[in-house]
């Protein structure tokens, strides 16, 4: 019984570390997540990117940068445009997905048709159900100043959507485009 209860705690311990950014990870890829990762991010994930440190004034688009938030924080709109083109057969409507947070939007680099972005929104539901927390990857777009109807300013920032990850899994707009 012993034995069982020290693999039990080995094999947790071991789990958990192989997900949370440690002390050392953080040194060594500080700029690539601008909050808390939660436990989800690893090595795989940050070191593709190890971007220089976010600036509102760097180059748009240059480098990706993770950020993580609750999940009752985030909402996906798919949205149908409405019309069709010739260049994707024109037998189906343009649609864009987009994911807000908080002050934050991230979209896609494209519109797609319907049925492409409707699976890939089935694929994060699945990826985001139960689970606390989300983390999000992109290309940091800019930002604009805004007002609320109250009168509230506040700065809203747009990205380039690149990786959705939770605990479950990852999921990109380019394929195998996610580190296990």
């Amino acid at each position: 019984m012993r034995k069982i209860f020290i693999f039990t705690l080995i094999a947790s311990c071991s789990f958990q570390t192989a997900y949370a950014l440690n002390d050392a990870l953080k040194n060594k890829y500080p700029n690539s997540v601008l909050t808390d990762d939660f436990g989800i991010l690893n090595e795989k994930d940050l070191k593709i990117e190890n971007p220089r440190p976010f600036s509102l004034k760097r180059a748009l688009g240059e480098t990706i940068y993770w950020q993580c938030f609750p999940r009752e924080s985030l909402s996906i709109t798919l949205e149908d445009f409405g019309y069709t083109s010739a260049d994707i057969g024109g037998e189906e409507n343009y649609s864009g997905l987009v994911i807000n947070v908080k002050n934050h939007e991230y979209d896609m680099r494209r519109r797609w048709p319907l049925s492409t972005y409707r699976k890939k929104l089935d694929a994060w539901i699945k990826l985001m159900h139960n689970e606390k927390y989300v983390c999000v990857a992109g290309r940091f777009f800019g930002c604009k100043n805004k007002i609320t109807f109250d009168g509230i300013k506040y700065k809203h920032c747009s990205w380039i959507f690149e990786k959705l990850k939770t605990k479950k899994g990852c999921d990109s707009y380019f394929q195998n485009d996610c580190h296990a």
